[in-house]
């Protein structure tokens, strides 16, 4: 015997927006979990998931169903199950925080990353990854610009002033991103999906004290995405190597 498991997310006038239609032996237990987008205007009236279970005439069923995680939240794309109990519960920051210590070279270094954000757009600036005191002020960042047209970037900020800047064109929502920043004393480059940038000079390197990945420790610049890979070297690596490590 087969059963059909059967989501739909409907908006006003019962159109549907999307479904998932799944067929299942009654003999191997399943799970199966779903997020989908639901897209509509200001003028929409509801929205609603709905489940159905159908079971062939004449048939014996020995049903069990076990839903947990339910979630319908408002924003622009879908997002984890954040767990709840009978009141709302706002999402705490994905972010990794770990101190700098005997694998951290002041001196000089590299840092690389490979991530996916689901949606851009907004008017703040994602932290896939940096190494930094805390503060804006002084950090080793790899970043997309969401407030300055969703450009790619890596940047080196020493006392609140711009030490070190490369930028390439716009990130595609959904898109993998691998990008890579090295630095020395009056030495610094960085790459973006395989592009490689040009060795700046003129650099003065912060004091820092915490590699932090998936935002910033002030909460205002969240990823909202994954990381994928990261990686450490501490050595000044070779310019082809990080366009390399960014392909």
């Amino acid at each position: 015997m087969l059963l059909l498991f059967q989501i739909d997310l409907i908006q006003r006038g019962g159109v549907y927006l999307a479904e998932t239609n799944k067929s299942y032996s009654s003999v191997t237990p399943f799970a199966l979990q779903i997020a989908a987008k639901l897209t509509h205007g200001a003028t929409a009236a509801k929205s609603y998931s709905s489940m159905y279970i159908r079971i062939p005439n004449g048939g014996s069923c020995d049903l069990s169903i076990r839903i947990a995680g339910y979630q319908m939240e408002r924003g622009a794309f879908p997002t984890s199950y954040i767990p709840t109990t009978n009141g709302t519960v706002t999402r705490q920051a994905d972010i990794l925080t770990i101190p700098t210590g005997g694998w951290f070279n002041a001196a000089a270094g590299a840092l690389t990353a490979q991530s996916v954000i689901p949606y851009v757009g907004g008017s703040s600036y994602p932290r896939i990854a940096e190494i930094g005191d805390g503060s804006s002020n002084n950090r080793l960042s790899l970043t997309v610009n969401d407030a300055v047209a969703d450009a790619r970037a890596e940047s080196i900020f020493t006392g609140g002033a711009s030490q070190f800047g490369y930028s390439i064109g716009a990130y595609t929502a959904g898109n993998t991103l691998r990008q890579g920043l090295v630095y020395a004393p009056n030495d610094a480059i960085a790459a973006t999906d395989g592009t490689l940038g040009s060795v700046d000079t003129s650099v003065t390197l912060p004091s820092v004290d915490k590699l932090i990945v998936g935002g910033n420790s002030s909460g205002n610049n969240n990823l909202n995405g994954t990381v994928n890979k990261l990686k450490y070297y501490p050595a000044r690596v070779a310019g082809t190597q990080l366009q390399l490590l960014t392909q």
